[in-house]
């Protein structure tokens, strides 16, 4: 039996001595993945630099090295590690650092991460290294729709050349189009618009909004009638622009609205010219309300960059902040046109963070000069420094508490480089708790009690535009001072 044992024990290592010098010769180390990735992702090398702390590290990989360690890609820690054996999960790092375009990695959330990693072995996978996956497996530069992902896993040449080249392709399909990428292609787009100084855009959108409503005062007859049983009601815009760089824009908008009890429609006209704000509607008749934003007009136009025409249209600080998510999708044929189509997909975080950003700034700014203008209009005193501020902390409030998700579908010509095209979705979720309570703090001596009600509204929104006329004429409302509606005309008693 030992003799056996021992033959046994030799044929082993003879059989196995061949496959572990096999395995060796494939298996990839850290090294050489970095080399292959950065030549697959185009990065500019310098043959010429050396390191010294990378002595033992054969000069063919050094350049190449620093390069990914003045690009990011690897630590300095990483380095003495570079002659080992490269994991998968590793891997996965290296290729998002060196492809991720759309976005900060570092925007990848706890709630993103868990949505993306659906794998069996989600717990063999280091947890410094999940967002990283889980951003590569939403821009689609690592392979999703397997149950295992096998982070432990030894690469070899093979399924490191499978990977890289994976990446790669995914990259040129969705970031890359004839040579132009997606977000250089969104940005020069946007500034064509500009150039032309002249535009017009149609279009329509379509909302749904749902309300529930809980605890409201049993005193509150109207409330109860109105919300008792939650709100449900569709809205049609169709809107109408003309524009002209670098600050006029005519809006002509017919809104139809339909709840479960009422149908209405109205027709609102807006007319931005520099500093001044014309409304006209159903109020004001034939008339304009004239609206001064004088005191407020350089703090929106350095925020918006002079773009009064953002209701259609990305602002400056909109393609700078979500230029990085661009994406393109596949080219499409309308109209005997070739089109671009350029996605951009903003979640609720990223969406967050442009509001903290730009847009509070501005709706302050307005807020604080509509509440002046109101004043004025109504013949009352001023607001208080008090009220404005009291004004803007429930804004405030109510924009933190909204999760706004939006995407966009920009159809771009391929001959012109025009958008003629953009489709629109959005969805809101709004819970009004906090807004109610903080409501409740504050009027504490009014008759009703506000601190038991909970609210939640959803808004579901659909919308497509069209632009045309770039560089031709426009025609915009000739307003005289007889034009200006006077908010005292509405107050007279009608015989």
């Amino acid at each position: 039996m030992k003799k056996i044992t021992i033959l046994l024990i030799s044929m082993l290592i003879i059989v196995s001595a061949p496959l572990a010098s096999f395995a060796n010769e494939q298996q990839f180390t850290k090294a050489e993945f970095i080399k292959e990735v950065l030549d697959a992702a185009g990065v500019k090398i310098d043959k010429t630099s050396e390191i010294e702390s990378l002595e033992n590290i054969d000069k063919e990989y050094i350049p190449y090295i620093e390069a990914a360690y003045k690009k990011g890609i690897i630590s300095e820690d990483e380095k003495p590690d570079l002659n080992d054996v490269i994991l998968k999960q590793e891997a996965a790092k290296i290729l998002v650092k060196a492809f991720a375009i759309k976005g900060n990695i570092e925007d990848i959330t706890e709630e993103m991460i868990n949505k993306e990693l659906e794998f069996t072995d989600n717990h063999s996978i280091d947890p410094k290294v999940k967002k990283y996956i889980a951003y590569g497996l939403r821009n689609d530069i690592i392979e999703g729709n397997k149950e295992s992902f096998y982070p432990m896993m030894i690469l070899t040449k093979e399924i490191s050349e499978e990977l890289i080249d994976y990446a790669k392709n995914s990259y040129d399909k969705h970031f890359i189009r004839d040579g132009i990428a997606a977000d250089k292609l969104l940005v020069l787009a946007n500034k064509k618009l500009e150039e032309d100084k002249t535009y017009r855009a149609k279009g329509s959108f379509n909302m749904n909004m749902t309300m529930n409503v809980e605890g409201l005062p049993a005193e509150d007859e109207i409330g109860q009638e109105l919300l008792g049983q939650g709100m449900n009601m569709d809205m049609t815009t169709e809107l109408d622009m003309q524009a002209e760089s670098p600050d006029k824009a005519y809006i002509k908008q017919v809104i139809k609205s339909d709840t479960e009890e009422v149908q209405s429609e109205n027709t609102i006209e807006i007319y931005m010219d520099g500093p001044t704000m014309y409304q006209k509607m159903d109020i004001s008749g034939d008339k304009w309300i004239k609206n001064d934003m004088s005191s407020v007009y350089n703090k929106i136009q350095s925020l918006q960059a002079n773009n009064p025409q953002s209701m259609s249209q990305l602002s400056d600080e909109q393609i700078e902040f979500f230029k990085d998510y661009a994406r393109y999708g596949e080219n499409v044929k309308k109209g005997g046109k070739e089109y671009y189509v350029i996605l951009l997909d903003i979640d609720k975080e990223t969406y967050k963070r442009f509001y903290e950003e730009y847009t509070k700034e501005i709706m302050d700014a307005s807020l604080e000069a509509s509440l002046k203008q109101q004043s004025e209009n109504n013949g009352l005193e001023q607001k208080n420094e008090v009220e404005i501020e009291m004004a803007k902390q429930f804004v405030t409030q109510m924009i933190n508490d909204m999760e706004i998700e939006v995407s966009y579908k920009f159809y771009i010509n391929k001959n012109t480089k025009h958008y003629e095209k953009m489709d629109l979705t959005m969805d809101m979720y709004m819970n009004m708790d906090n807004l109610i309570q903080k409501m409740a703090q504050m009027f504490q001596d009014e008759d009703e009690d506000l601190s038991k009600i909970k609210m939640e509204m959803v808004t579901h929104m659909e919308g497509q535009f069209d632009y045309f006329g770039f560089g031709k004429e426009v025609v915009f409302p000739k307003i005289t001072e007889d034009d200006i509606f006077n908010m005292e005309d509405a107050l007279v008693p009608q015989n």
